[in-house]
């Protein structure tokens, strides 16, 4: 199961870097990588009762101006996952809404 979703945020992509790593974080995922030249984090969470646990990967654009593309997409780690009770659609709508707040 993926869900993938973008949201363009009126900051500098610096900015906003930093941000998306500490929304990830405080929403229960520990960061694996995080390559700020590249735009690219990814990060994990743990087993649940929900879960086997998700993978989310956000890839920033930088669009000038001050503005920002983020691309988030949250995958089960579980390769055989057949239904996420809507996990990963609720990972992705956090993320949202946390940069929509900025």
């Amino acid at each position: 199961m993926k869900n993938l979703d973008n949201i363009k945020v009126n900051l500098p992509y610096q900015e906003v870097f930093k941000h998306c790593r500490r929304l990830l974080e405080e929403n229960n995922f520990k960061v694996a990588d995080a390559d700020e030249a590249s735009g690219k984090i990814v990060a994990t969470s743990g087993i649940s009762w929900e879960s086997f646990g998700e993978k989310m990967n956000v890839e920033l654009e930088d669009l000038g101006e001050g503005k920002t593309l983020v691309k988030l997409s949250s995958k089960s780690r579980f390769p055989i996952t057949i239904v996420d009770w809507g996990k990963n659609n609720q990972n992705v709508k956090k993320l949202v809404e946390g940069l929509q707040r900025l």
